[in-house]
């Protein structure tokens, strides 16, 4: 209550004290541009953009474009309107601001039903997300104007230049996530789109920031010749904002090489320092003292480099710029450090330290828990689907067999009829026990204990704070789950899709056991592995068994051997060896648990092996036994599957 009435009492004033406010006059200009756009029926959002921008600084002239739009029924005025408030409150580092004020202006584009009034939108809501670290926000809004701008008008220059804003958002969000790659790929795209319809601001903005990951990255050479092209571009543009980040962004890449080059990174940066000559925008100029501090330490200038170090952290502080705080504070633990302070310099790494930790939690961990809740989210759903999808199927086939009975009763004798009714109901059990043995084999592939142990792996990375590993087990992951996903809808599969499934699914396991299996695969020359066909995910269960059975439990070093031979007769003969504990001492310590974990995998196996080889008018055989050494002792278990050819 208190907090309204004191933004009551403050509006109130500012109407008489503040300029820019309601007290103030109104610019004639201003009033018969924005009087006849929003009676214009057909304005586009650039026509707005394009007269109206030099008044998108001031807020009360905002808020009387609103009114008037409002007035007149205006929805681009509207959207307009708010969206430039959003931009204005974003400048201003209040981003949760800048997000409502987007958010009202969403909601008028979608009711509109204006595809580009909402690809504007939210490319701006996007690019506002990630400030906030609201990363899985970030993705949706930048992906959806993707999918938007490649089913809309495709030959539209605004439809491509939202398309181009989109895949730049992209890249920015993986260039914060320290996805450098991915961000480069999602840079090149955006250059390609600004480049297609000559967008100089897109193009220079995507240099400057192609430069900046190619610099993460290490390739200095490469990233000073995209800096080089951002300026050749801003020449024409004279965007001062940008000229300070090339120049920042050059000095830094030449701070890296040698002391020439690094005096000559200072020369680049002093000009901007000038009091009178630096930039107004508080953000900008704390990285540029950061940045100008960190070249003056490079060349032992400490003193100097001290101040403003210091002065442009404090400036990050007051404007809770945390990747600029975390720079400061590890630039002034490099300076003390080299001055032989350790005191200090330890004081300086730990607040480091602290910084970068937050920036892990709030950005890094809050999209890889976003992704893993998806991820689990998304399996449960497709797995419904595809079971819901397999019951329609036997339903519909039960609703035919129903009808031919039916027919059937007409033309038949009742003994007959009741031979045939026999006959087909014993086509139907097989049916069900097909799909039963899909919808098993499904599970089976799927297994919980599976699924969220590799979810606990992912999130034991991502608490320990080993980024890398978590994206490269969720990146195996989930090409493992599509794969067993896509598999599951189909009867057989080509050994080569087969192997590549089971490789994924051994590497995932490997990594849970520490790279400790050496698992090993060897096909005969003359076997085309494309060209064979096999029941599909019908190996998975058998490494399985071997690796939890056999292996898990197993001192010292651990393997398992696929073999791929074909026989005298023409069967493929599939072989897994593994060197465990053997099956007996793996019962006796299955026994030995208090929860028993019963495997259903390799009795569905043997069915499904019976029902692939009828197709083929022959036997499949499998067998299963323990390895011995010479001494009697233990050498582990041998699989062996015969598989019918066509």
């Amino acid at each position: 209550m208190q907090r309204f009435i004191l933004l009551f009492l403050l509006n109130f004033f500012s109407l008489f004290l503040i300029p820019g406010t309601a007290a103030q006059n109104i610019p004639e200009d201003f009033i018969k541009l924005s009087d006849s756009i929003v009676s214009y029926e057909n304005a586009s959002y650039r026509e707005f953009d394009r007269l109206l921008k030099p008044y998108a600084k001031d807020e009360f002239l905002l808020q009387d474009l609103i009114e008037k739009s409002r007035k007149t029924g205006s929805q681009v005025g509207l959207s307009y309107g708010y969206n430039e408030l959003g931009k204005l409150n974003s400048s201003r580092l209040n981003y949760q601001e800048a997000v409502e004020y987007h958010k009202n202006a969403l909601q008028i584009a979608r009711q509109s039903q204006k595809p580009l009034l909402q690809m504007t939108t939210m490319n701006l809501l996007g690019s506002t997300s990630l400030r906030l670290d609201s990363i899985r926000n970030a993705l949706e809004y930048h992906q959806q104007v993707i999918r938007m701008a490649n089913t809309g008008e495709t030959s539209n220059s605004d439809y491509t230049r939202e398309a181009g804003k989109a895949y730049y958002g992209l890249a920015e969000i993986y260039h914060a996530l320290g996805q450098y790659n991915m961000a480069l790929d999602n840079y090149t795209t955006a250059i390609e789109k600004f480049q297609s319809i000559n967008d100089m601001e897109g193009l220079a903005y995507s240099y400057n920031a192609t430069a900046e990951t190619l610099e993460a990255l290490r390739e200095l050479d490469e990233s000073l010749s995209f800096y080089e092209k951002s300026e050749l571009i801003n020449d024409l543009l004279g965007s001062n904002r940008l000229q300070v980040l090339n120049a920042v962004g050059t000095a830094h890449a030449l701070a890296h090489l040698s002391r020439p080059r690094v005096e000559e990174a200072q020369a680049l940066l002093k000009p901007f320092l000038d009091e009178n000559a630096g930039p107004e925008d508080q953000e900008i100029r704390s990285l540029l003292y950061i940045q100008y501090g960190w070249v003056l330490n490079n060349l032992q200038e400490f003193e100097l480099a001290e101040k403003y170090l210091s002065e442009g952290l404090q400036l990050a502080q007051q404007l809770n710029l945390t990747g600029y705080i975390y720079d400061g504070n590890i630039w002034l633990h490099d300076l003390w450090t080299a001055r032989g302070n350790y005191k200090k310099a330890l004081e300086y790494y730990k607040k480091a330290q602290t910084t970068r930790k937050k920036i892990i939690n709030r950005r890094n961990l809050q999209f890889l828990y976003d992704v893993i809740k998806s991820a689990e989210s998304e399996t449960r759903d497709l797995q419904m689907q595809m079971l819901a999808r397999e019951n329609e199927i036997v339903n519909l086939r039960l609703r035919r067999n129903q009808t031919t009975l039916l027919m059937g009763a007409l033309l038949v004798v009742l003994v007959g009829l009741i031979l045939y009714i026999a006959y087909r109901q014993k086509q139907i059990n097989i049916e069900k026990k097909v799909m039963a043995l899909e919808q098993g084999r499904l599970r089976s592939q799927m297994n919980p204990h599976f699924l969220f142990n590799s979810l606990n792996s992912i999130k034991h990375y991502i608490i320990n704070n080993e980024q890398k590993n978590a994206v490269h087990y969720l990146n195996k992951f989930s090409k493992l789950i599509r794969k067993i996903l896509e598999s599951s809808s189909m009867k057989e599969s080509s050994l080569k899709d087969e192997l590549e499934t089971v490789e994924l699914y051994m590497n995932i396991e490997n990594i849970r056991f520490d790279e400790q299996i050496d698992y090993q695969v060897d096909i005969a020359p003359e076997i085309n592995p494309q060209n064979v066909k096999i029941p599909s995910l019908i190996l998975q269960p058998f490494l399985e068994n071997a690796l939890w059975h056999g292996l898990s439990s197993k001192e010292g070093k651990k393997e398992i051997r696929l073999e791929v031979r074909q026989n005298k007769k023409g069967h493929i003969n599939i072989t897994i060896r593994d060197n465990g504990i053997g099956r007996e001492a793996s019962e006796k310590l299955r026994e030995g648990k208090v929860l028993k974990r019963k495997s259903l995998g390799i009795s569905i196996t043997r069915e499904r092996l019976a029902n692939f080889s009828r197709m083929y008018r022959d036997s499949f055989d499998l067998s299963i036994q323990d390895l011995y050494k010479g001494d009697g002792s233990v050498a582990g278990t041998e699989v062996i599957l015969k598989i019918p050819m066509p």
